[in-house]
């Protein structure tokens, strides 16, 4: 693992493109790193990253900022444990990810109440799951969800700004919707700060009815799917205008090769019409007359 890597062709002449993967060690496991060699079409970026696979899919890491030599193998670490660990901020999703658009996580103060939350959301025909910390959250997020429950006891988790980072790197599209579970008489800094940065909240007093709940989510998972429709709309508009773009290039391509080859055979036809021209010209200045 720990050799160069050697290609018996130089198959930078062959390709267009030349992505190199990498097994490296970190941690006390054996993970996968990806890069871009080459592109020839245009720039390319040069960083490298880990790329790992789930159920979901196929997930690409922040730039390995904190580790040197992955290439070589055994990379050693150059900056805290936080930069050598990226977090998730990528994902390819499958199936099992398009389901999971509609589905609901929460995120709960202890696992009892995340099992009981869960079960009354599905007794309402809510899917749903439950996240067993903010970072869990984070990811899945990134990958595309329905809505999620969170209370006020993660506000001051120092993990939350995970979450905070996952929604504000959503496409312009994307606003997932949060429900924050709070307490009335507890209104400290971190959970105004939490509410703040939560942009597309509902906020309702813990405890909370069974209807209440039920009825909050429900209306956030109807405001979901009308963001989705508006992604799928930008996307046809997306293809609608590229369709048009490759149109009237070809027509440009077109209209060059007409140009082309009708401008091949007007050449001697030009040349002949006018050497016939200057044939009859001096067939005719020779039949006249001399005038001494």
């Amino acid at each position: 693992m720990g050799s160069n890597v050697v290609s018996p062709i130089d198959a930078s002449y062959l390709a267009d493109s030349v992505v190199v993967l990498r097994y490296f060690e970190h941690a006390g496991k054996v993970k996968k790193a990806i890069s871009v060699l080459k592109k020839r079409t245009g720039p390319h970026e040069e960083s490298i990253r880990e790329m790992w696979f789930d159920d979901r899919g196929v997930h690409l890491s922040e730039p390995l900022l904190g580790l040197r030599g992955v290439l070589a193998g055994v990379p050693v670490e150059v900056g805290g444990r936080s930069a050598a660990m990226p977090r998730l901020i990528k994902a390819m999703t499958t199936d099992a990810g398009l389901q999971s658009d509609s589905q609901v996580l929460i995120l709960p103060p202890t696992r009892r109440d995340g099992e009981v939350t869960c079960e009354v959301l599905q007794r309402a025909g809510v899917p749903c799951s439950v996240c067993r910390d903010p970072i869990a959250l984070a990811d899945r997020i990134t990958v595309g969800i329905g809505a999620f429950v969170i209370t006020d006891a993660h506000a001051g988790n120092p993990y939350i700004g995970l979450v905070v980072a996952a929604l504000e790197g959503q496409p312009t599209w994307s606003d997932t919707p949060a429900i924050l579970l709070s307490r009335t008489e507890r209104q400290s800094t971190a959970i105004a700060r939490l509410a703040a940065a939560l942009t597309n909240v509902t906020i309702l007093d813990r405890p909370t009815s069974t209807r209440t709940l039920v009825s909050a989510v429900r209306a956030a998972i109807r405001g979901r799917r009308r963001q989705y429709q508006l992604r799928d709309q930008l996307a046809a508009l997306r293809d609608a205008e590229e369709a048009l773009r490759i149109a009237d290039r070809r027509k440009d391509e077109f209209l060059a090769m007409l140009a082309h080859e009708l401008r091949n055979p007007l050449a001697p036809i030009k040349t002949a019409s006018e050497f016939l021209s200057r044939s009859s010209l001096q067939q005719v200045q020779s039949k006249r007359p001399s005038t001494s």
